[in-house]
C-alpha cells in the first residue's frame, strides 16, 4: 500500500490551488469577529458536489460489520477496503471559516514568509526537502483539510487512504471550491509584504 506523496503528487497539488487563486467566486473572511463576503455577493449560487473517499479498516468483526454499509473494495488478513460516497458537499460561508483553518495547515508546506516578511512559493528544492522531512505531516494535513469538508470525524481520518483517493479529492475540491484557497490566500495577504511565486 502507497504511503508516500510523491513529488509528482506534490505538484498537481500545488497546480491546483494555484489554479484556484484565478477564480473570481466569493468568499467568506471574518475580520473583526464577523463573517464578509469578497466578491460579489449576487454570485453566491448553492454549489454541491459528489465525492467517493477509501477507507481502509481493521479487518476484525466489528469493523468489518461497521464497514457494511458502504462499498467494499478489498480486503486482506489485515484491512477492509471500502468506498464511501460523499453526495451533495457543499459549503456555507460558516462551514467555509471553520474550513479555512485546515487548509492553511496545507499551506506551510507549499509557501514561506521570508525574513522581509513577504509570502513566497516553495522553490523545487525546498519543495524536495519539505517532502522528504515532513511527507506524513504533509499526507495528514491534506487528510485533515478534505474531511473537515466531508464531515468526516477526526477518529475516521486515520483510516482514509491519501493515495489516491484523498489527493484526487483534494485537486478537485480545489477546482469545486477555489473559495477556499482564496480564503486562505486573503490571510497570507493580511501578512506583510506580499505573495510570490517563484
Amino acid at each position: 500500500m502507497k504511503t508516500e506523496l510523491s513529488f509528482e503528487e506534490y505538484k498537481k497539488m500545488k497546480e491546483a490551488m494555484d489554479n484556484a487563486e484565478n477564480s473570481d467566486r466569493p468568499y467568506a473572511v471574518v475580520e473583526d469577529d464577523q463573517i464578509h463576503v469578497v466578491g460579489d455577493v449576487n454570485d453566491t449560487e448553492k454549489i454541491t458536489h459528489d465525492y467517493t473517499i477509501q477507507f481502509a479498516y481493521p479487518n476484525n468483526e466489528s469493523w468489518r460489520e461497521y464497514a457494511s454499509k458502504w462499498k467494499k473494495i478489498g480486503e486482506s488478513k489485515n484491512y477492509y477496503g471500502v468506498e464511501k460516497e460523499f453526495k451533495d458537499i457543499f459549503i456555507p460561508p460558516m462551514i467555509q471559516t471553520q474550513a479555512l483553518s485546515t487548509f492553511a495547515e496545507l499551506y506551510s508546506f507549499f509557501y514561506k514568509v521570508t525574513e522581509d516578511g513577504s509570502v513566497k512559493a516553495l522553490t523545487l528544492d525546498e519543495a524536495r526537502v519539505a517532502l522528504r522531512d515532513l511527507n506524513q505531516e504533509m499526507t495528514e494535513a491534506m487528510c485533515h483539510a478534505v474531511a473537515s469538508i466531508l464531515g468526516i470525524e477526526r477518529e475516521e481520518e486515520k483510516f482514509m487512504l491519501p493515495f489516491p483517493s484523498v489527493i484526487r479529492t483534494f485537486i478537485r475540491m480545489c477546482d469545486d471550491f477555489p473559495e477556499l484557497i482564496n480564503g486562505v490566500d486573503f490571510f497570507t495577504e493580511q501578512l506583510p509584504g506580499e505573495k510570490e511565486n517563484e
